[in-house]
């Protein structure tokens, strides 16, 4: 059986990008004659490990832009490069190619969507309130944001018409809708009333070494607090700050952010207005090694996006033997056990993630306790074997 799986852009790593490399790599392993089409792709981001016996093939018109007059042009081109596979599984939005959804080969060709959200651009104020903010936020930091501004405006007028070729493209392109939680199988549902086969993630043991520096060493503290990820709204840095600076304790800690994004400057200043330069350290972009340290050295990690759809950072925490603070809402919400291998918190309520961190700040040995069964439930749910196999659980009919 021949498989093309699609993904827009391989040219930076991130959860999405990781997961096609990752699952790829472990599908051809087990015999699957796989090839990945991308509009971009940049192999020294991922360990040989996973790359040397992967067929990528970079095609321009794989890398899909917002633009509904180009998709047409582009679905036509990605339907006959991939007419002589068995499956087609897409990772990314085919931005509602019509050509793709009435394509002639429908009878011997069958397409999933491997959904890790709807396309938020066109539907994040069916998700949820929240995002309209954080998407309308995200127009005032961009450059040329005037610019930004006026089109969004525009574009919002002729939404429907989006909303209707996506409806449409997504009913007679899919044979079936993987989706990575119960969180995004319910958005699917609202949005397109379809049904969808959940498959939860799994991942390597990248993170996992005993070879690696100690963080806290370094930066002489006690306790570690770590986040990782984009520095955007979406990830709810604000308020975590806003909790830090709240907190009322002699226990030396420090929270350590690593990454980049559009809110980099913000929170730099953010943190020397509430005076919390020896608690709070932003990193920017680091390499992995050093990501890799921090994640083994810390004693907790905080992650409280707003409707996250998964969240690879809580299971990456758990490879680790590592708890976490996770948003209450959400994919997290379905990968850690409450009080278990994980604690709750409201994304949305400043006091309730400075209360949970708080309380884990005065309790070092219930999160060093938490150690080997975080490692136990990763072991039994969340690695890429695991992964993989729901995956092909919920392609059963479809792979033959």
């Amino acid at each position: 059986m021949k498989i093309a799986i699609i993904q827009g852009d391989l040219s930076k790593i991130g959860g999405s990008e990781n997961l096609i490399i990752w699952y790829s790599a472990e599908l051809v392993k087990r015999g699957y004659a796989i090839t990945i089409f991308t509009g971009a792709y940049e192999p020294k981001n991922w360990s040989t490990e996973y790359t040397s016996k992967l067929n990528i093939v970079i095609d321009k018109h794989f890398g899909f832009k917002r633009n509904p007059f180009t998709y047409q042009v582009n679905g036509v081109h990605a339907l006959r490069l991939t007419a002589g596979y068995d499956l087609v599984i897409v990772h990314s939005w085919l931005n509602s190619s019509l050509p793709i959804a009435f394509r002639g080969q429908r009878k011997t060709q069958k397409w999933v969507w491997f959904c890790e959200e709807p396309p938020r651009f066109i539907y994040y104020k069916e998700i949820d309130e929240e995002l309209v903010r954080y998407n309308l936020n995200h127009l005032y930091l961009e450059p040329h944001k005037g610019i930004n501004i006026i089109l969004n405006h525009a574009i919002r007028k002729f939404l429907i018409f989006f909303k209707i070729l996506d409806k449409i493209f997504v009913r007679y392109t899919f044979d079936k809708i993987v989706v990575n939680s119960k969180f995004t199988g319910r958005n699917i549902k609202k949005i397109y009333n379809l049904p969808s086969k959940v498959a939860l993630l799994g991942i390597g043991t990248h993170y996992t070494t005993e070879n690696y520096v100690d963080m806290k060493n370094r930066l002489n503290c006690d306790v570690l607090l770590f986040f990782s990820g984009r520095l955007d709204y979406s990830k709810n840095l604000t308020r975590i700050i806003n909790a830090v600076s709240l907190i009322d304790t002699n226990i030396n800690y420090k929270l350590v952010i690593a990454g980049d994004g559009i809110l980099k400057a913000y929170l730099d200043k953010k943190v020397k207005r509430l005076n919390l330069t020896d608690k709070v350290l932003l990193t920017g972009r680091i390499p992995t090694d050093l990501l890799v340290s921090y994640m083994n050295s810390a004693d907790l990690i905080i992650y409280l996006p707003i409707n996250e759809p998964f969240g690879l950072v809580p299971i990456e925490a758990m490879a680790c033997g590592k708890p976490s603070i996770v948003s209450s809402t959400g994919g997290p919400s379905e990968t850690i056990i409450n009080n278990v291998t994980g604690f709750y918190a409201n994304p949305l309520d400043t006091n309730d993630i400075k209360s949970k961190i708080e309380y884990l700040l005065a309790h070092k040995e219930f999160l060093s306790d938490k150690s080997e069964i975080c490692k136990g439930e990763y072991e039994q749910k969340f690695t890429l074997e695991k992964g993989v196999d729901r995956l092909l659980n919920a392609l059963k009919k479809e792979i033959v």
